[in-house]
């Protein structure tokens, strides 16, 4: 049995500051294709993150909430970049 997302859904590892290298964060991206510049919503399974909007821009993932870059929306971003089938 195998499961199929959405077109708009995939999941997606990240290591953080705080992660030990034997325990990745595994997350769920939702991507919305409703404004000129995509957003990515990362929903997070375990160790109570919060969800976090990221979006790239001049090649930064910047975190939508405090429109900077930060070592949180980085570390998403590249995740994004190398588990985003859509791409």
């Amino acid at each position: 049995m195998s499961i199929k997302l959405p077109d708009n859904l995939f999941p997606a590892v990240v290591f953080l500051i705080d992660t030990p290298p034997t325990k990745p964060i595994i997350f769920t991206v939702l991507i919305y294709n409703t404004q000129h510049t995509p957003l990515y919503v990362a929903w997070f399974h375990e160790n109570q993150i919060d969800p976090i909007t990221v979006y790239k821009e001049e090649g930064r993932w910047i975190d939508k909430k405090n429109n900077k870059e930060t070592d949180t929306s980085r570390a998403i971003g590249l995740a994004i970049e190398n588990y985003n089938p859509f791409k």
